[in-house]
């Protein structure tokens, strides 16, 4: 009678990690939704690109009725919004109570408006909005770095700000930030 070879450790751990990485991977592809990026969004004040994006991310049902407001209610105390050339971009959340499954809901602006800056006084020129449904504190500190590393990095940010379709702005996102759960 045959037997089956034994499975070595490092097999078995070399299939852990794949099944681990890959699990990663489809998670990440969870951040991203095209039906939640709106391309040329025509609005003019933080507030009004905040609702826009909130009633995206409440009509596919990944967030409670309460979580504009308590968006809105962050962003007055922690404004989000990150001095970038030639323009910034703000990545408003909240507490993850408001969030029922994970995402991203993404504006690329018809022009700037203004948010207030993140850790410091007064407005800046926003062009990019992210608005993060998260649940977990641990996520929203991973995504931020992530976005600190994508947003450092001109070139990354030229391919966006060059993407003028859904599609291509997803291609970039998904490609250039790599979001680790």
């Amino acid at each position: 009678m045959n037997e089956l070879p034994e499975v070595h450790s490092e097999e078995s751990d070399i299939l852990r990690l794949y099944k681990k990485l890959e699990g990663k991977q489809s998670a990440m592809k969870n951040y991203f939704n095209k039906e939640l990026i709106k391309v040329n969004l025509d609005v003019a004040s933080s507030i009004e690109a905040i609702n826009v994006l909130s009633e995206l991310l409440r009509d596919g049902n990944y967030v409670r009725d309460t979580f504009f407001d308590a968006v809105i209610e962050r962003e007055k105390k922690y404004p989000t919004g990150i001095p970038l050339d030639p323009y910034g971009i703000a990545i408003p959340h909240t507490d993850g109570i408001y969030v029922k499954k994970v995402a991203i809901a993404v504006g690329i602006l018809a022009k700037p408006i203004k948010f207030g800056m993140m850790g410091g006084e007064g407005e800046i020129d926003v062009d990019m909005v992210f608005l993060l449904a998260l649940k977990a504190c641990e996520s929203q500190i991973s995504l931020l770095q992530c976005f600190s590393d994508f947003f450092q990095c001109a070139e990354k940010i030229n391919k966006l700000r060059a993407a003028a379709t859904r599609d291509e702005i997803y291609e970039v996102l998904h490609k250039e930030i790599q979001i680790e759960e």
